[in-house]
C-alpha cells in the first residue's frame, strides 16, 4: 500500500469522516435492532453499507466526488477490499431496507431481526479491517494515516532451484588391519550437579518469573458478567475490544479471550469487586451517568468502552475515593453520636 502524500489532507480527511459516519449508523442500528421496533434498523444498516463503499472509492478515485455514488461497479477488480463488500452485499438484499405498504394499504410486516444483526456483524467486522487498512481511530478526529487505494502485496519471487554437489571421486577402500582390542579404562563416575534449594530456581530469575500463568481466559466467565451488569451482547465486546461481532445466527459467540481482552476482563473483575465491597450492585451504577472526573457525565461502562485499560484505572480510583469518604464520614457521624 502506498502512503499519503504529505500535504494532501483532503483524501485523509473524507476517507475517515466517512468510516466514522458509518460506525455511528451500525451503533445506532444495532440499538433498533435491539429494541421494541426494529423497522428503521436495515435503512441505517444500508447507510452504513454506502458509507464504507464511498470511503474505499474515494481511495480510488479521489475526492470530493461531483455526484457521490456508493457503487461497487466503480471499484477495480484490482482491490482485495471488492470481496468483502461483495459479501455484505448480499447479506443487505435479504433485508428489506425501507419500510414498505403492501397493496391493502397495511404497514409492511417488521424485518427479520436476525437478518439485520447477521449483516450488523458482517459489517462490523468489515469496518474494523478498513480502519485497520486506512490506520483510521474510529473514536477520534483525526484524519486517515493511509488514504492509498489497497493491492495485494506481490507474489515472492521463485526461488531458484538448488543445484545438487558434484559426486566425490570414489577411492579404494583402505587394506583391513588386524584388530587391537583397546585396553579396559576404568571411569569413575560423574558427580550429580547439586540441586538449588528450590526447584524452580533460576541463576538471576525469582520462582514466580519461571512458573507460568494462563494467558487466556474463556468466554464464560466474561458472559455471565455482563449478564449481571445487564450489558448488551455487541456493547460487551465493544467493552473487551473484541472483533468479529455476533455469530451469524445472531448470537453470543464462544471464544477465548486472549492478550488486551484478558487484561480487560481482570480490571473489569477488579471493578466489580470494589463495587461490592461499598455494597453497591454494578447493573445500577455502571449504567448511571456520573458528572465527577473521570467521566465528566458519561456512564462508567461508555468510559470504560471509550478509554479501555486506562479507564480501568481511572474507574478503581474513583471508587476507592468513594469507599474512603463514605468510611470518613461514618466515623465522623459514630464519633458525634458517642459525644
Amino acid at each position: 500500500m502506498k502512503t499519503q502524500q504529505p500535504g494532501d489532507a483532503v483524501m485523509p480527511n473524507a476517507v475517515a469522516s466517512l468510516l466514522r459516519l458509518a460506525s455511528a449508523d451500525l451503533r445506532d442500528a444495532g440499538l433498533l435492532s435491539s429494541g421494541r421496533n426494529p423497522v428503521n434498523a436495515p435503512a441505517l444498516v444500508k447507510l452504513a453499507f454506502d458509507h464504507l463503499v464511498l470511503a474505499v472509492i474515494a481511495t480510488e478515485r479521489g475526492w470530493p466526488r461531483q455526484a457521490p455514488e456508493a457503487a461497487l461497479r466503480l471499484l477495480p477488480d484490482a482491490t482485495p477490499l471488492k470481496a468483502g463488500l461483495n459479501k455484505v452485499a448480499a447479506l443487505l438484499r435479504a433485508v428489506q431496507i425501507f419500510p414498505g405498504v403492501m397493496q391493502d394499504g397495511a404497514a409492511a410486516p417488521a424485518p427479520d431481526r436476525e437478518g439485520i444483526r447477521s449483516a450488523i456483524a458482517a459489517m462490523s467486522a468489515l469496518l474494523k479491517d478498513l480502519a485497520s487498512q486506512f490506520e483510521v481511530d474510529l473514536l477520534g478526529e483525526g484524519p486517515a494515516r493511509r488514504a492509498s487505494p489497497v493491492r495485494p502485496e506481490p507474489a515472492p519471487p521463485p526461488t531458484p532451484p538448488s543445484t545438487p554437489p558434484p559426486a566425490k571421486p570414489q577411492l579404494a577402500p583402505p587394506k583391513a588391519q588386524p584388530s587391537v582390542k583397546p585396553a579396559a579404562v576404568i571411569v569413575p563416575p560423574a558427580k550429580p550437579d547439586a540441586l538449588p534449594a528450590d526447584a524452580h530456581a533460576v541463576a538471576g530469575r525469582s520462582p514466580i518469573e519461571v512458573s507460568t500463568s494462563p494467558n487466556s481466559t474463556a468466554s464464560a466467565a466474561f458472559w455471565a458478567m455482563m449478564d449481571r451488569w445487564h450489558v448488551g451482547d455487541l456493547d460487551a465486546l465493544d467493552l473487551i475490544g473484541h472483533a468479529g461481532g455476533l455469530t451469524k445466527k445472531g448470537t453470543r459467540p464462544r471464544f477465548k479471550l486472549v492478550g488486551e481482552e484478558v487484561a480487560m476482563f481482570q480490571g473489569l473483575r477488579e471493578i466489580e469487586s470494589a463495587l461490592g465491597s461499598l455494597q453497591l450492585k454494578p447493573q445500577a451504577w455502571l449504567h448511571q451517568a456520573v458528572k465527577a472526573a473521570p467521566f465528566g457525565g458519561a456512564t462508567p461502562i461508555a468510559y470504560l468502552t471509550r478509554q479501555g485499560r486506562s479507564g480501568l484505572r481511572d474507574a478503581v480510583r474513583f471508587i476507592l475515593q468513594q469507599g474512603l469518604a463514605l468510611s470518613m464520614a461514618a466515623s465522623v457521624n459514630a464519633h458525634g453520636s458517642a459525644s
